[in-house]
């Protein structure tokens, strides 16, 4: 078993901040939101080369909500584009998301571990010999909490890729 920290995690902001970057945050925020400037999305990416074949892939991240608890959905996507550096990503440059990799409900305004299987993902890209692999995590749903996933830059619950050789 090999836990991989993230190479870049990041998240990005519509409207007035849709050219900010916000790749030191210690939390990714993710949102939906009905007023321009609230929506926000996350992106994670792993660099898994030194792998060539795995048993099974878990994206493990740490996720709260920022306020009243509700039952706010959050989604994990592929993101084909690995290009991206979490220091220059914006609304405005962001890569599109594919797939539907898993969803969990969340709830709670603490930090509680979710875990989505994302096998079929990484071994794809490891078979068309992708040395990086990038997430997006998206919540569809417009609510005035946000969701909190958090980032390699936290003190504590820090974003892994779980493989099994």
């Amino acid at each position: 078993q090999v836990d991989l920290a993230p190479s870049g995690d990041t998240y990005v902001r519509d409207g007035s901040y849709a050219s900010s970057t916000f790749g030191t945050a210690a939390e990714m925020q993710v949102r939906t939101a009905s007023v321009t400037g609230n929506s926000r999305q996350g992106f994670l990416s792993f660099d898994v080369s030194g792998f060539s074949s795995l048993t099974s892939a878990r994206l493990q991240l740490y996720v709260a909500q920022s306020g009243t608890s509700e039952n706010l959905l959050l989604e994990v996507y592929a993101v084909s584009n690995t290009a991206w550096n979490e220091h220059t990503l914006t609304w405005n440059t962001k890569p599109a998301m594919g797939s539907l990799l898993g969803s969990v409900v969340t709830s709670g305004t603490g930090y509680v571990l979710y875990e989505f299987d994302v096998t079929d993902y990484v071994r794809d890209a490891l078979i068309a010999n992708k040395t990086t692999v990038s997430f997006g995590v998206y919540n569809p749903s417009s609510t005035s909490p946000y969701l909190k996933v958090a980032t390699a830059n936290a003190a504590t619950n820090t974003p892994v890729l779980r493989l099994q050789r």
